[in-house]
């Protein structure tokens, strides 16, 4: 069972403010829906209770790089992953849930990508394994803290511009996961789509 009093309760631990706090946690939420609908779409054999705690935690670690006005500082942003599955560890969460927040990045992040990329890189790749982390860093491609919503043309296309070997798995992950009803989500969450 998921304890979402819990994990809100967190996020209010780790938010240094209200504002914070509706941005990375109302982002988590969105992520959530997505993520298990993508499950139920795909048919797969899926731990519900984790790929929603996972994904209810997943950016949890972004407060740490944000400012007073909400702005996320990306000098270090790409390490935001590790960040949250550190916290989700350290607040004693299973292991399973930090390794499925650990990979929600892009579609994975390999070393070699951290590293073309100029980021400051952990050496070795982070991509997700599990059925519950491919969902989650699928589901993730759709929203982003600004708020807003990516239709999958959108996703693929930065896919392309930044992380062009990512682009056929995402083709894949779409086909199997399917589309996300962007339009709905959009009206639900009062977030624009890009």
């Amino acid at each position: 069972m998921v304890d979402r009093k819990r994990i809100e309760n967190l996020h209010k631990k780790y938010a240094k403010s209200e504002r914070h706090f509706q941005r990375i946690f109302v982002h988590c939420q969105v992520v959530e829906e997505i993520a298990i609908s993508a499950a139920r779409k795909s048919g797969a054999d899926v731990d519900y209770d984790l790929l929603s705690t996972a994904a209810l935690l997943h950016d949890i670690g972004s407060y740490m790089l944000m400012d007073e006005d909400g702005n996320i500082d990306h000098t270090y942003y790409q390490l935001h992953a590790i960040f949250s599955a550190v916290i989700a560890e350290e607040e004693g969460f299973s292991g399973q849930v930090s390794e499925t927040i650990k990979t929600h990045q892009n579609l994975g992040t390999t070393y070699q990508e951290f590293l073309e990329l100029g980021w400051a890189a952990p050496e070795k790749d982070y991509e997700p394994k599990s059925e519950e982390a491919k969902i989650l860093s699928f589901a993730d491609r759709f929203h982003s803290k600004e708020p807003v919503f990516r239709e999958s043309s959108q996703v693929r296309e930065h896919l392309q511009s930044r992380f062009p070997a990512q682009v056929e798995r995402f083709d894949a992950w779409l086909k199997k996961y399917g589309e996300p009803d962007i339009d709905n989500l959009s009206k639900k969450y009062g977030h624009r789509v890009a």
